[in-house]
C-alpha cells in the first residue's frame, strides 16, 4: 500500500505511540501527538485522513478530541483505543461519531485491519463526494437551461412592450401637439418592463453564482423565495398551475449560501411542476413558519402523495421518478446533502393527503 493517507496517533504514553507508529508507518504517513491540545494544534497545520486516539488521557480525553475534531472536520474517521470492558466509553464514543474502537491489550492485525477499513471508507466517501459534485454541477447547468427556457417569454414579453412603447413615443414626439399624459403612460410601461427584465436577470445571476464549498452569509428568506418565484412563474403559468406563497416577514433571515439554497427551492418547485403538470387540479403552495430557532418551509402540491415503495427510496443517492429523457438530474439525495451542509433537513410530510415536503433551516443568530 502506498503511503497516500496521513494517520495521526494520539496517546499520552510514548511507548504506545512508538509501538503503533512502528508497524503502521509501513502503510501510512504517521504523525504523533501526546495530548488532545497537541493533536488539535497539529491538525491546524496538517489535517489528517485518519485519527487513532487513546481515550484515557490527562486533561482533555479522547472523547473530547473526537467532539472537537468532528465539529470542524466531520468526515475524518476517528478510531478510539480503550480499556477492555469499558462499554460505557465505547457506547459514548460510537454515539459521538467514532468510526470504530480497539480494546487493550492490542492485537496488531486488528489494528491494521481497523485502520485499513477507515482508509477504504475515506476513499469510498471521497468517491461519493466527487460524484455528488459532478451531479450538482450537471444539475445546476440543467436548472439554468430550464430557467432560460422558462423565462424566455418572461423576458421577451416585457422586451416587446419596451420596443412597442419606444416606437409610440417616437411617433408622439414627431407630432407637434402630443398628449403628454399618454406619453408619460408609455414611458411608465417601458420603465416597469425594464425593471422586470432586470429582476429576472439578477435572479438568474444569483442562481448561477459559482462558489467553492459554502459561502455563508445572512440572507432574507423573502428575497430568496421572491427570486425563485420570479424564475418559476412563467413556466408554472404556462402549465396552468396556481402558485402561492404565504406572507414572509421582511426580517426573517437565515445564514446560508444563497446560491445553493436558491437551487434547492428551484429544484423543489420544478419537481412539483413536473409531477402535477398533466393533472386536472394543479396548484403549488409554499408556506413559511417562523419558530423560535428555525424557519420551516413546506412545499405542497396537488399531487395525491407519494406511494410507500417510492417514499422509501426517494432520498437514496441519485434516485429520480422522472422517466423522461430530459431528466432533472438532481436527486433529492443531493438536495438533502445541501440542506445538511446548512445544518438543515428535509422530510416528506404525512400530515396532508397531498404531496408535501417540509424543509427546516436554522434562523440567523442576532
Amino acid at each position: 500500500m502506498e503511503k497516500t493517507s496521513n494517520l495521526l496517533i494520539v496517546d499520552d504514553e510514548p511507548g504506545i505511540r512508538n509501538l503503533l507508529s512502528g508497524f503502521l508507518s509501513k502503510f501510512y504517513s504517521v504523525d504523533l501527538a501526546e495530548s488532545t491540545p497537541n493533536a488539535l494544534q497539529m491538525i491546524t497545520e496538517k489535517v489528517p485522513d485518519i485519527i487513532l486516539t487513546d481515550v484515557k488521557m490527562p486533561g482533555e480525553d479522547g472523547l473530547c478530541l473526537l467532539h472537537k475534531v468532528h465539529t470542524q472536520f466531520p468526515d475524518i474517521p476517528v478510531i478510539l483505543m480503550t480499556g477492555h470492558g469499558d462499554k460505557k466509553t465505547v457506547t459514548n464514543g460510537l454515539r459521538f461519531g467514532a468510526f470504530d474502537y480497539l480494546e487493550k491489550p492490542f492485537d496488531r492485525q486488528a489494528i491494521i485491519n481497523t485502520v485499513n477499513r477507515a482508509h477504504e471508507s475515506n476513499l469510498a466517501y471521497q468517491g461519493i463526494k466527487d460524484i455528488e459534485a459532478t451531479n450538482i454541477h450537471s444539475a445546476k447547468l440543467f436548472l439554468l437551461s430550464e430557467v432560460a427556457e422558462g423565462n424566455s417569454h418572461g423576458i421577451n414579453n416585457p422586451l416587446s412592450c419596451i420596443i412597442t412603447a419606444l416606437g409610440l413615443i417616437k411617433n408622439f414626439i414627431e407630432v407637434e401637439n402630443f398628449d403628454k399624459a399618454e406619453l408619460l403612460n408609455l414611458v411608465d410601461k417601458a420603465e416597469k418592463s425594464s425593471w422586470r427584465i432586470s429582476k429576472i436577470i439578477r435572479a438568474m445571476a444569483k442562481l448561477s453564482k459559482e462558489s467553492p464549498g459554502c459561502v455563508i452569509e445572512t440572507v432574507s428568506v423573502k428575497s430568496i423565495l421572491e427570486d425563485v418565484s420570479l424564475l418559476c412563474n412563467e413556466k408554472l403559468q404556462y402549465h396552468g398551475i396556481q402558485y402561492s406563497v404565504s406572507s414572509i416577514p421582511n426580517d426573517l433571515k437565515i445564514e446560508c449560501d444563497a446560491s445553493k439554497i436558491s437551487q434547492v427551492f428551484k429544484y423543489m418547485l420544478e419537481n412539483a411542476e413536473f409531477a402535477i403538470k398533466n393533472m386536472e387540479e394543479k396548484w403549488i403552495k409554499v408556506n413559511i413558519e417562523n419558530t423560535e430557532k428555525f424557519v420551516d418551509i413546506s412545499i405542497t402540491d396537488s399531487g395525491l402523495g407519494i406511494p410507500p415503495g417510492i417514499k422509501e427510496k426517494l432520498f437514496l443517492p441519485f434516485f429520480t421518478t422522472n422517466s423522461e429523457e430530459k431528466s432533472l438530474g438532481l436527486g433529492l439525495y443531493i438536495i438533502k446533502r445541501i440542506l445538511e451542509m446548512h445544518k438543515g433537513s428535509i422530510k416528506i410530510s404525512d400530515n396532508t393527503e397531498n404531496t408535501c415536503f417540509s424543509i427546516r433551516l436554522p434562523k440567523a443568530q442576532n
